[in-house]
């Protein structure tokens, strides 16, 4: 398999993965919206906010991907990706469904989306600093 086409399943992944999230999270807001107490729901809609959040970043992501076709970019994605599961999945398993099993994961999932940002951030900063190289070389000529 070409390193392409391996991008674009890459990237096909993260797409599908982004828009089920997106889906689940709506299904979550609903089942909440009809069997949880209102002390219940604050730490399961702040899950789903996050949820929805970062999977609309790795929507964007992925559009990035098929423009720029960098590693980064997949890294980036694959932290969101961990984030998302281990932070909004393991507050529904755990306030939904009661399974505490793999709570201790939350804050690994917390300290994942920040090291998304962070990478999505140093990817920012390059474009920014490659187009002001780019801008100085045809000023310079």
């Amino acid at each position: 398999m070409s390193s392409k086409s391996r991008l674009v399943s890459i990237n096909n992944l993260f797409l599908i993965f982004s828009v089920i999230n997106l889906m689940v999270s709506v299904l979550v807001m609903a089942l909440i919206a009809h069997q949880q107490t209102p002390q219940g729901q604050n730490s399961i809609l702040y899950a789903v906010n996050i949820q929805q959040l970062h999977s609309l970043v790795l929507l964007i992501l992925s559009l990035l991907l098929i423009w720029y076709r960098l590693k980064i970019i997949v890294i980036a994605s694959f932290f969101f990706v961990i984030g998302i599961i281990f932070f909004s999945i393991n507050i529904y398993l755990s306030d939904i469904f009661n399974i505490r099993f793999f709570s201790g994961l939350t804050p690994l999932g917390g300290l994942s989306l920040i090291v998304g940002w962070l990478t999505f951030l140093i990817f920012s900063l390059c474009l920014l600093i490659k187009r002001d190289i780019r801008e100085l070389g045809k000023k310079l000529n």
